[in-house]
């Protein structure tokens, strides 16, 4: 990964991670799930090949991990080994 693109991915994670783990754990999730989500959603979205171009574009980069968050919450409360 290039300097501009982990430049640009931490400035994402300082941005948006507070709220993304707010989200999370509306949708039910405890703390510590919520945190694990939103670390789980911050993977999904670098691996996938549009990322690279969200950082020019805050707002698209937003609206796709607050799904990728949402996705991963739902996903979360269905798991059996839930505490």
């Amino acid at each position: 990964m290039s300097d501009s693109l982990t430049h640009a991915l931490g400035a994402l994670v300082r941005h948006h991670r507070a709220a993304l783990v707010q989200v999370a754990s509306s949708m039910g999730l405890r703390q510590d799930e919520a945190v694990d989500v939103v670390q789980d959603a911050f993977l999904s979205f670098v691996e996938r090949p549009e990322w690279r171009g969200t950082a020019n574009r805050p707002a698209e980069a937003e609206r796709l991990l607050h799904a990728l968050v949402r996705n991963a919450a739902r996903n979360s409360r269905r798991r059996p080994h839930r505490r």
